[in-house]
């Protein structure tokens, strides 16, 4: 009988598994960064060369580049060319299930599920949830997923090994433990795939502190030391077997924090929410229990590698998703044991049993609500797809300025123009970075000297976004929003500038193109919050609209203004027709010359389309 329920116990979290990676891990791409991974990756497989000096970027041209991702970056172009950019989605799913099925793993060796069944599967499903939980938001095709998949194969891998080492072994010895060698052959790849592999390293640095220890305290003679520091230094003489050699530890770890996902979560209260950060500490909370029971039992290895794990995650939010790969791995002995002595006892059995049903329907709304819409191909609502497929038909003189957050995609889509910027911070300089980083200030004194010193003589750019009460990236407003650039492009993510009288082919195109009356950043900051799907919203953005459009009234009262008002709008809804900006403008031109059929027709649209804005 317990063998029934122990099968339907691994049967039931299997099935779990198997459904929640696949949800977590079939989503479009939505971050840009798989671009410049993707270049990367054609230089190597096509062209037979390591990129090591810089080229895709015009600002950083011959800087070194670390390339600590190689393989990562090869793979993506291999799946690239088997299946196009759903092969990339299909890569993703890959490595997300490859994670899922080694926690799976785990799980099935412990004795977890052979003691309780009905306190075993919630607290299996909570370790699950809560490192889904941490997971979701790194879920993206980029090579520290790769990393993830290297992190749980070490850990689990080192849990073996671990068990079949003897205090006296010296390094012949370890290195005649299978599981030492496997480790091995994982840490070589995995130095050649993300520069996560100092997680690794500091995970087998924390073992043997943990086993010198350990000896030190059960022999006289401490054996085993020697051979210690050898498999230590083997190790760190793997780090070295990459394309580029020592080269790259001048880049490994940047001092920036040019990114929002290089802050601590203590840094970000406003960016993420309180609630969201409340989250995390509950489970740090649990991780701090874990460690300390650990301690307890002078198991020295998991509490301080948990501990470690913890830590970075608190320092820094890109570290989340170790922190639950780590922690789902880490905690499953401690489960273990819980549940064996929680058994012993009938009343607390029950309360056992309530709480992880309960802590597991909360972890569960939690995933959801993070969780992102099922799909393939490219999320063109994340990324610039329209306008960048509208400056690829004009063949521009000059430089691009583009967006920190879109420069990889750019790098793969438009070859031909290198960035500004882009998310490989290693390869700027950090005087650069901090520099772009406060860019958006009035005097723009950096922006006009980056224009002056690279000819930049175009942008493609996001509108500014609100976020927790902070207007964020708001480059019309500080950079463009002048007469030295005109607007010839927009559509719901992007707009796209042309600089004035840089040369006669760019300003052909701007006499052809130019948007003269219409001013969709002033719909921006309402886009985002969908303010278009209660009447209360609506009227909100009428009156911010409205006050922005002050001289449209004026206009129509000029018959030429009038007609070249409607025509700029009806040129912008056929070359976007889902831009809702114009949708809406044209709703209320068509209300201010009493055409309210067609004010009505048109406000339908802008009701209908807002309504898949996220």
């Amino acid at each position: 009988m317990l063998k029934n329920k122990e099968l339907i116990a691994k049967i039931i979290i299997a099935i779990i598994t198997i459904i929640i990676a696949f949800q977590i891990s079939f989503r479009p791409i939505d971050n840009s960064d798989f671009g410049f991974h993707l270049r990367t990756g054609q230089d190597i497989v096509k062209n037979h060369r390591f990129p090591l000096n810089e080229s895709y970027s015009y600002t950083a041209k011959g800087n070194f580049n670390p390339l600590y991702s190689w393989i990562f970056d090869s793979l993506s172009y291999i799946a690239y060319k088997t299946g196009g950019l759903d092969g990339l989605i299909y890569l993703q799913m890959i490595f997300v299930f490859i994670i899922y099925v080694l926690i799976f793993f785990a799980l099935y060796k412990s004795s977890i599920f052979s003691q309780n069944f009905l306190l075993a599967v919630p607290a299996a499903i909570n370790i699950i949830l809560a490192m889904t939980f941490l997971l979701i938001p790194r879920i993206m095709t980029r090579p520290h997923l790769m990393g993830f998949v290297f992190l749980a194969l070490f850990l689990v891998v080192l849990d073996y090994a671990g068990k079949k080492y003897r205090e006296s072994d010296n390094l012949r010895y370890i290195l005649k433990n299978k599981g030492f060698t496997v480790l091995l052959i994982i840490f070589l790849f995995w130095v050649n795939s993300h520069s996560s592999f100092a997680e690794g390293f500091a995970v087998l640095c924390i073992w043997a502190a943990a086993q010198a220890v350990k000896n030190a305290k059960q022999s006289e003679k401490r054996m085993g030391i020697n051979g210690l520091a050898g498999l230590l230094l083997l190790f760190a003489i793997l780090v070295f077997c990459t394309p580029n050699l020592y080269r790259i530890f001048e880049a490994f770890v940047s001092t920036t924090k040019s990114t929002q996902e290089f802050y601590s979560l203590f840094e970000i209260f406003p960016v993420w929410g309180f609630f969201y950060t409340a989250i995390i500490l509950v489970y740090v909370l649990g991780f701090a229990v874990i460690a300390a029971y650990y301690f307890k039992l002078r198991d020295y290895y998991r509490a301080i590698a948990i501990i470690f794990f913890a830590a970075i995650g608190l320092y820094s939010v890109r570290f989340l998703g170790e922190l639950g790969v780590a922690a789902a791995v880490l905690s499953i002995p401690a489960a273990n044991e819980f549940i064996k002595n929680t058994g012993l006892k009938p009343k607390l059995n029950k309360i056992m049993i309530s709480i992880f049903i309960l802590l597991a329907l909360g972890q569960a709304a939690l995933v959801i609500k993070y969780h992102k819409a099922n799909g393939l191909g490219i999320d063109s609502k994340k990324l610039p797809v329209y306008s960048t497929a509208y400056i690829q038909k004009l063949n521009l003189d000059g430089n691009m300025f583009n967006y920190f957050g879109w420069g990889g995609y750019f790098i793969w889509k438009m070859q031909d123009h290198p960035v500004f910027i882009d998310g490989r911070v290693q390869v700027y300089p950090d005087d650069f970075l901090y520099k772009c980083a406060g860019m958006l200030r009035k005097p723009p004194d950096f922006f006009n000297e980056q224009c002056e010193k690279y000819g930049i003589s175009f942008a493609i750019i996001p509108y500014a976004s609100n976020i927790g009460g902070t207007v964020m990236d708001d480059f019309a407003d500080f950079l463009f929003n002048n007469n030295g650039w005109a607007l010839v492009y927009f559509d719901n993510n992007s707009m796209v500038y042309l600089k004035r009288g840089f040369s006669p082919k760019n300003d052909a195109i701007i006499a052809r193109d130019e948007y003269t009356m219409l001013q969709p950043s002033a719909m921006a900051l309402f886009l985002k919050y969908r303010y278009f799907i209660s009447n209360e919203g609506r009227q909100a953005l009428a009156e911010h609209l409205q006050s922005s459009m002050s001289g449209y009234p004026d206009c129509l009262q000029n018959e030429a203004q009038k007609q070249k008002l409607i025509a700029e709008l009806q040129r912008s809804i056929a070359g976007f027709p889902d831009c809702i900006y114009s949708h809406f403008c044209l709703a209320y031109i068509y209300f201010r010359l009493g055409n309210n059929a067609e004010a009505t027709k048109e406000m339908e649209t802008t009701v209908k389309l807002a309504r898949e804005v996220k």
